[in-house]
């Protein structure tokens, strides 16, 4: 059986009071993320065979742009990458739209 616990960490803070911050229209913000995972059970396969993942912590930064325009929307552009020698990937680059209601 395979447990992940994770955790992700975002500048700037885009939750307040449970409620997402609604993005000025055309706006921009710089996005920082720190995202990690603990392993904390199962198996991963390598090149001497299945050996226990259990103990294994992941982390990633991730830095982009996040740009609202039209009161609801938003942009995000960003690239990511492992801080560990631990890794899923090695890099990332991701573009997330984001409609907000």
């Amino acid at each position: 059986m395979l447990a992940i616990t994770s955790f992700i960490i975002h500048y700037p803070n885009q939750k307040t009071s449970g409620r997402t911050v609604q993005l000025r229209s055309n706006s921009g913000h710089p996005v920082v993320e720190l995202v990690g995972w603990s392993v904390t059970g199962g198996f991963q396969t390598g090149a001497a065979g299945p050996t226990s993942a259990s103990g294994t912590n992941i982390v990633n930064v991730k830095i982009g742009a996040r740009i609202g325009f039209g009161g609801h929307s938003s942009l995000y552009v960003g690239y990511g990458g492992p801080v560990t020698s631990a890794d899923w990937y090695n890099d990332i680059v991701r573009i997330e739209y984001r409609y907000s209601f």
